[in-house]
């Protein structure tokens, strides 16, 4: 089983959307400061990949909460909401986590808040991952 399926998304095949790339997840919520002030930070590794990397933030908040979250605040990625038993199966307790997996779907790095210093070591791993 892939990570994939896990979380209840069908990507495990070829051809899929996120096959064939490596993927960024970050795991959120709407009412957490950390998860909030990274954004700046979630975004612009976004802008410089662009489609060379999958963006995917995952919440156990529901669509409407985040809907009106994006309304106010810029988080450019695919976004996955509901998601509490899927979080609850990964053993994922704090917030922000953020994960990166290669174009095979193997967890390579695992993180929590994402800082200036941190971007660096971030995209150094996606940048070897994106070759």
């Amino acid at each position: 089983m892939c990570l994939w399926e896990v979380l209840g998304i069908s990507v495990c095949r070829k051809g899929d959307y996120l096959d064939g790339k490596p993927t960024f997840i970050n795991f959120w919520f709407t009412r957490c400061p950390p998860c909030i002030e990274e954004l700046p930070l979630l975004n612009k590794l976004k802008a410089k990949y662009g489609d060379k990397v999958n963006f995917i933030s995952i919440t156990f908040d529901d669509k409407k909460k985040v809907d009106d979250f994006l309304k106010k605040h810029k988080f450019d990625y695919m976004h996955i909401t509901d998601s509490e038993k899927q979080i609850d199966a990964l053993n994922i307790s704090g917030f922000p986590t953020n994960m990166i997996l290669d174009k095979d779907g193997v967890i390579r790095t695992l993180n929590g808040a994402v800082n200036e210093f941190q971007i660096k070591q971030i995209e150094t791993v996606l940048d070897v991952l994106s070759l």
